[in-house]
């Protein structure tokens, strides 16, 4: 199974832009295995809402899995890196909602 974080905007997300998450086949990425329906991450802190270039803006960069923990990079109203973790198994889960 492989994660692919997603970066952009869903109607329904008010035009903020966000990331999302959704987990794919590592065999054959094609295959999407889940989605996570609301944003992973959204802007919140002054420094992604309002205190930079392009406000409102969350995009992912990267993400790297170590000891059940996922690292999540990205960045912040294109001014700031950041990093975000979240369990794997949550992740997971997440994805994997109502299937």
């Amino acid at each position: 199974m492989a994660a692919l974080l997603k970066n952009g905007w869903e109607p329904k997300w008010k035009k903020v832009y966000c990331a999302g998450f959704m987990l794919l086949d590592l065999e054959d990425p094609s295959k999407v295995l889940g989605v996570y329906k609301e944003p992973l991450l959204m802007p919140e802190a002054p420094y992604e809402l309002y205190d930079g270039f392009r406000n409102n803006v969350i995009f992912p960069c990267g993400m790297i899995e170590e000891n059940g923990i996922a690292k999540i990079y990205y960045g912040a109203a294109d001014t700031v890196t950041c990093l975000a973790t979240a369990k794997t198994e949550d992740l997971i889960s997440l994805c994997l909602e109502g299937k």
